[in-house]
């Protein structure tokens, strides 16, 4: 019983006293968001100038994977090999994917006055995102069953900033 007790004392100990580290990037920009699959691999998105890099040693060192022209506004990685990220320019959006851990991106969706600000993936083809058609102000929910190739929608709020989602089924927005 004794040995029980201070094992579960030391784990909470553990816990509780968990420590944050600095860990400098060789990156420039705004970074806006990252995504980790796992505790090694880990991909960061940077604005200004707007760049992803990966890193594969719990980011103790990040390597530059692609750059693009437009401002990253939303990124999604599900797992090691499936990720998505949306640039905006003014009222255009494109939507890229690549489904080999962001080596190679292929565009997925462009089109003009709708904007993608959060993304979530359940899988491959199902997924669901936060964002504007026209003015900022009028955000909605979109959904795809395809990738990202096309979005429906019928869902509009007001000011929507943030998603998070822990299966198809349970989710929360805000804003």
């Amino acid at each position: 019983m004794k040995n029980l007790l201070f094992l579960f004392f030391f784990l909470f100990l553990s816990v509780t006293n968990a420590q944050w580290y600095e860990q400098n990037i060789n990156a420039t920009g705004y970074f806006g968001g990252f995504h980790f699959a796992n505790q090694e691999v880990g991909w960061l998105f940077s604005n200004n100038p707007s760049r992803i890099y990966k890193t594969t040693n719990s980011g103790i060192e990040w390597n530059l994977q692609f750059q693009t022209d437009g401002p990253i506004s939303g990124s999604f990685f599900l797992g090691e090999n499936h990720g998505w990220f949306g640039d905006l320019d003014s009222y255009r959006t494109r939507l890229f994917y690549s489904s080999d851990g962001g080596q190679n991106w292929t565009l997925r969706f462009n089109t003009i006055y709708i904007n993608f600000y959060k993304f979530h993936f359940f899988d491959s083809l199902n997924g669901i995102a936060i964002g504007s058609i026209g003015a900022p102000a009028s955000m909605t929910i979109f959904r795809t069953s395809d990738g990202g190739v096309s979005w429906n929608t019928n869902e509009f709020y007001d000011h929507l900033s943030t998603l998070f989602f822990i299966d198809s089924l349970n989710g929360w927005c805000a804003g």
